[in-house]
C-alpha cells in the first residue's frame, strides 16, 4: 500500500477534513479495484462513510454512543423492545452497525503498544458481527422508512450498506492508516478518544463474559456436570478479574 498522505485537523475546517476523508476513500477505491459501478452508483456511501470518520474522530462521539451499543445482539433487542418510537429504533440499529463496521475495519488491527485490535472486543468469530451489522443495517433501513413514510437517500445507502457490507469493510480497512495518522494529527483529541475507546473494550469483554457465563451456569443447573463446574468456575475467575464487583453463586 502507498505510503500514508496527512492531514492536519489543527489547522483545517471541519468542510476540508470531510473533503479529506472522500479523497481517502476514493483512492482506497481505486487501489482494491472497487471502482464506482455504473448500475449502483455509490457517491452516495462515499459520503456517508465520510462522515461516519469525521464523527468518530470527535471523542464526544464515543460518549454519546456508550449507551446504545452492545456486543450482544440481545442487549439491542430488549433495548428497544417496549419503545413504541421508530425513531429510536433506527438510532439504535444503525448507531450499532456503524460501530460494529468501524471496530471490525479500522480499528481491528491497531498496534498493540497503542491499542489492542478486533479480538480485545469479540470472543464470538468475525462473521458473527459481520452479520449482526447487516441485520442492523437492514432493520435500520426499514424503521428510516417507517419514520418517514418513504424510502429516503439515507434508508437506501444503510441497504446498501447491508447488501455489500463485506466490500465497505474491506474499503475501510485498507483506508485504516491514513485514517489513525489523521485522528494523530490532534494528540489530545486522539489521546481521549484511544481512551474512549479502552473503556468499550472493558465494556465489550465484561458483556461477552458475562453472557459466557450465563450459558454455563444454565446447564450446569440442569445436569450438575464436573466439567462444566470447573469452566463455570474459570470463567467466574475471568469476570471477577474484568468486574471486582461481580459475585460468584453458590454451586
Amino acid at each position: 500500500m502507498p505510503h500514508p498522505f496527512y492531514f492536519n485537523l489543527k489547522d483545517e475546517k471541519k468542510e476540508s477534513a470531510l473533503g479529506f476523508l472522500v479523497e481517502s476513500l476514493l483512492k482506497s477505491r481505486i487501489q482494491l479495484g472497487l471502482e464506482n459501478n455504473p448500475e449502483q452508483p455509490e457517491e452516495d456511501v462515499n459520503i456517508y462513510l465520510a462522515f461516519l470518520l469525521l464523527e468518530a474522530s470527535y471523542p464526544s462521539y464515543h460518549e454519546r454512543i456508550r449507551q446504545l451499543t452492545s456486543p450482544r445482539n440481545t442487549d439491542i433487542f430488549k433495548l428497544i423492545e417496549d419503545s413504541q418510537d421508530n425513531y429510536f429504533k433506527y438510532l439504535v440499529y444503525k448507531t450499532n452497525a456503524d460501530h460494529l463496521l468501524l471496530l471490525l475495519s479500522i480499528f481491528q488491527n491497531l498496534d498493540s503498544e497503542e491499542r489492542v485490535g478486533e479480538s480485545a472486543f469479540f470472543e464470538k468469530s468475525s462473521s458473527s458481527y459481520e452479520g449482526y451489522a447487516k441485520t442492523y443495517y437492514q432493520f435500520a433501513s426499514e424503521y428510516d422508512r417507517l419514520v418517514h413514510r418513504k424510502i429516503t437517500a439515507v434508508g437506501i445507502i444503510l441497504q446498501k450498506l447491508s447488501n455489500s457490507f463485506s466490500r465497505y469493510e474491506q474499503l475501510l480497512m485498507n483506508v485504516g492508516d491514513v485514517y489513525l495518522n489523521f485522528l494523530k494529527t490532534k494528540e489530545d483529541a486522539f489521546r481521549e478518544f484511544l481512551h474512549n475507546l479502552e473503556k468499550n473494550k472493558v465494556l465489550f469483554q465484561i458483556r461477552e463474559k458475562q453472557d459466557l457465563f450465563l450459558d454455563l451456569y444454565s446447564a450446569y443447573r440442569k445436569t450438575y456436570d464436573s466439567v462444566l463446574k470447573e469452566k463455570l468456575i474459570q470463567t467466574g475467575e475471568e469476570l471477577k478479574r474484568l468486574d471486582p464487583s461481580f459475585r460468584m453463586p453458590l454451586l
